[in-house]
């Protein structure tokens, strides 16, 4: 008998140790191949810091907002849905819940107004998620979410989304990344979204994270086109750890995918994918950004209303920066 229990306990431990070192030749294999220096055809981003415009960062007088921005909020079944300043078609109307009563407040003479509205639910769209808002005397339906919904899983959140139907873009943005930093960033065009689906999202059972206080390296990312907003500033998002994050509501999601679905999907794009290495360059004086040296630009400070010569490496690092650059003054992220 003790015989036996001493050979079960050897082969677990066996086991154990194989399962251990598969791990550890698959990560040793990826850390290879993504640390090889690649030499990537090299695409010019060409930028105009003349071509800002400031203007979205100044506070607005009542009638200068637009209907959405002068009512922002609305509240429904006591959850707060919030405005992303964007039309929707009535086909996509699916039927009439509620009236109710919005209310807004002139920021510089501190007026109180209020307005009619009805209340719909979009089709295949849970009303948990986003609710659809048509204000009296107009015509028109305008999208409001509710940023704090909180899914159990991957698979509820795509769901009540309807994410099925989203269209991803056909490029995604992958940080080649050295020592604990984004040493170059390379752009793979023609990405097969069939691909992106099967390799990130097969796992509904993927649970949902309810904890952004931790750090998470972010390797690869993955625009998207967002049904609920007329912006282009969202994406999907890998990290270096296994994890899959979508600001696609104003507010972080986050989920666990694990390690081996992210490093998949590198070694996909770096096999089989065309990328190009991104420079970015001041089309005014024609200075490579990218360079050791010159590897500074002068952003806009949202918060101070200030422009700042900022390191590049600390933007693409710091997901908590107020700077905007040229080509993303809407896409910073205060957690204010």
């Amino acid at each position: 008998m003790k015989n036996k229990r001493k050979i079960i306990i050897s082969l677990i431990c066996v086991i154990i140790a194989i399962v251990i070192g598969v791990i550890l030749i698959y990560k040793i294999k990826f850390e290879e191949k993504s640390s090889i220096d690649k030499k990537w055809e090299i695409k010019e981003v060409y930028f105009d810091l003349d071509d800002i415009d400031y203007s979205s960062a100044v506070m607005k007088h009542w009638d200068e907002l637009s209907i959405t921005q002068k009512f922002s909020k609305c509240k429904y079944n006591n959850i707060d849905y919030y405005n992303t300043d964007t039309e929707v078609e009535e086909y996509k109307i699916e039927q009439f819940l509620s009236e109710v009563i919005l209310n807004g407040k002139d920021n510089y003479t501190l007026e109180e107004h209020s307005i009619n509205a009805k209340v719909f639910k979009l089709k295949d769209v849970s009303a948990k998620c986003t609710l659809a808002i048509q204000f009296e005397n107009n015509s028109n339906y305008y999208i409001y979410i509710n940023s704090n919904y909180t899914p159990e899983t991957l698979g509820q959140f795509i769901r009540d989304l309807n994410l099925k139907n989203t269209i991803f873009k056909t490029t995604v943005n992958y940080n080649q990344i050295k020592d604990e930093k984004v040493e170059k960033e390379i752009e793979f065009e023609k990405v097969d979204s069939n691909i992106i689906w099967e390799m990130l999202f097969s796992d509904d059972t993927s649970k949902f994270i309810d904890d952004n206080s931790k750090y998470h390296q972010s390797v690869a990312s993955i625009p998207i086109n967002n049904p609920f907003s007329k912006y282009d500033r969202y994406s999907i998002n890998l990290s270096i750890d296994g994890y899959l994050s979508t600001n696609i509501f104003e507010s972080q999601k986050t989920f666990y995918i694990g390690e081996e679905k992210v490093n998949k999907f590198l070694n996909y794009l770096i096999d089989e994918c065309k990328g190009y290495e991104i420079v970015y360059v001041n089309k005014d004086k024609n200075e490579n950004l990218s360079e050791e040296n010159e590897g500074t630009i002068m952003m806009y400070d949202i918060k101070n209303n200030t422009t700042t010569e900022v390191n590049m490496n600390n933007i693409n690092n710091d997901s908590n920066s107020t700077y905007a650059s040229a080509n993303f003054l809407e896409t910073y992220n205060s957690n204010e």
